[in-house]
């Protein structure tokens, strides 16, 4: 059975197959949720550290007394570990120890975080259902500063990069109104966009030391296929402001070719049981959007 997972939880399931059972890590974006999603197996003990130099120690001392070990940090995390010299000289034990740091996001887009890794998770599997090869690929850590969000979803017969580059998207979803101008030219010609017309004031804007560019939506109306939504109020409609990622699916499904029953199968794996009828009542009222 085929499974969908965003990359750091696929990289926590390969270290439970790999017969990983130790990992020290010191959280930062984006690589916290590994630990996060190893902890989750009961034959991985996982713990964190108070800085980097502990979790590499950590790791390193379980990897000499035989445990297959595992160690993760963000990409500014690996210049305060061990010398690489105390590496040298545990070089049998070191086979057996894995060190993971990762890159901060480069591309952003969408808004903060209104749920758009949601609806990236419903997306993929209603795509995954219809046969398809699917590739997601997410920079959600700025959002825990205030910044953007974006993700990208390729599919097809074979597909071989999560990336979609300028000009190449068939559908373009935006979250909040400024980001619409922003990404428009990710948009291929003849390409449709849905966009929430809710706008979120940047810093510049609050501060006062920039003016907030309005008609937005309705300028870019005269160069692509805008369906505009006030998500927002909708989702307010259904029972939860938290369900505007639903209610921008809802409106994007009836631009699909694919069956509703194939996009409510979905849903009710992306979402938990008790969050369900909201968000079904959500997904219906953006499918009723004309």
């Amino acid at each position: 059975m085929r499974q969908l997972m965003l990359g750091n939880r696929a990289i926590a399931r390969g270290l439970y197959e790999a017969g990983c059972s130790f990992v020290s890590s010191y959280p930062g974006t984006p690589s916290t949720e590994i630990t996060e999603e190893a902890a989750k197996f009961p034959e991985i003990y996982a713990e964190w550290a108070p800085k980097e130099k502990v979790a590499a120690e950590a790791a390193l001392g379980a990897s000499i007394a035989g445990a297959r070990s595992f160690c993760a940090m963000k990409h500014v995390g690996l210049v305060h570990p061990l010398p690489r010299r105390l590496f040298a000289a545990f070089a049998q034990s070191v086979q057996r120890l894995y060190i993971v740091e990762e890159l901060d996001p480069v591309i952003e887009t969408h808004v903060r975080s209104l749920g758009t890794l949601l609806a990236s998770r419903l997306l993929g599997n209603v795509l995954l259902s219809c046969g398809y090869d699917v590739k997601l690929s997410e920079a959600h850590g700025m959002s825990q500063r205030g910044g953007s969000v974006v993700t990208h979803v390729r599919y097809g017969e074979r597909v071989f990069s999560p990336v979609v580059d300028k000009g190449e998207a068939d559908y373009l979803v935006c979250f909040e109104a400024l980001e619409v101008a922003r990404w428009l030219p990710y948009l291929k010609k003849g390409g449709r966009m849905v966009a929430n017309t809710q706008t979120i004031y940047p810093v510049p804007v609050i501060t006062g030391a920039a003016d907030c560019p309005h008609g937005v939506i309705a300028d870019l109306k005269r160069q692509a296929d805008v369906t505009a939504v006030d998500a927002l109020a909708l989702a307010g409609q259904a029972g939860s402001s938290k369900a505007v990622s639903v209610v921008l699916m809802g409106v994007l499904s009836v631009m699909t070719d694919i069956a509703e029953p194939i996009w409510s199968a979905a849903l009710e794996q992306a979402v938990s049981a008790g969050f369900l009828e909201l968000n079904r009542r959500a997904f219906a009222l953006g499918r009723a959007v004309k």
